[in-house]
């Protein structure tokens, strides 16, 4: 599946006065290096992006980093509202109008280099140990239907930086992170 697409949502624009410049509302989850706030101010390669597409389109963009359920709430109640950067999966495949790719989604397992190393041919070897991943996230939800259950065999965190700072910390004993995103929150 391709991460980080941008999905229009919300509701119809109503119909603008000429000379009226269409504005668009998106909203993100801090997914660094993708998306994220610094200072205040949304930065990101996906944000670029967009920034750099609206900016063609002549079309006025506000963006808001927000937790991701959030995100989707805000995006849903809004006209001319964009959600990115979110992985395609069959559950949403009918909830949104999906705009475009922007990277490959490779989900790595990360664990600390002083602990033994795993072999991990099905979820059944993960045994007792906890694997780490972001709340609601589509990883959360597709290792959930696998059978993994929250507080068991998941350690469920708010974004991957708390997931990353648990795992140093030895709370718990792996991570699934999309590859750049961990390379980014380890530099």
């Amino acid at each position: 599946m391709a991460a980080g697409l941008l999905a229009c949502c919300g509701t119809p624009a109503p119909a603008l006065a000429q000379g009226e410049e269409l504005s668009l509302s998106g909203f993100t989850e801090s997914l660094a290096p993708l998306n994220y706030e610094e200072h205040g101010q949304p930065r990101g390669f996906s944000v670029e992006l967009l920034e750099m597409v609206a900016e063609q389109a002549g079309l006025k963009l506000s963006v808001q980093v927000l937790p991701w359920l959030r995100s989707v709430q805000m995006a849903r109640g809004r006209p001319n509202s964009l959600l990115f950067s979110l992985t395609r999966t069959a559950e949403r495949e009918d909830q949104y109008r999906w705009v475009g790719p922007i990277s490959e989604r490779r989900l790595l397992i990360y664990q600390m280099a002083n602990q033994p190393a795993l072999k991990l041919r099905s979820l059944d070897a993960l045994g007792t140990r906890k694997l780490g991943v972001v709340r609601e996230s589509a990883a959360a939800r597709e290792l959930q239907a696998a059978g993994l259950r929250p507080d068991r065999e998941l350690e469920l965190a708010q974004d991957d930086g708390s997931n990353l700072r648990k795992l140093l910390a030895g709370r718990m004993d792996l991570m699934l992170m999309l590859d750049w995103a961990a390379a980014w929150h380890l530099n």
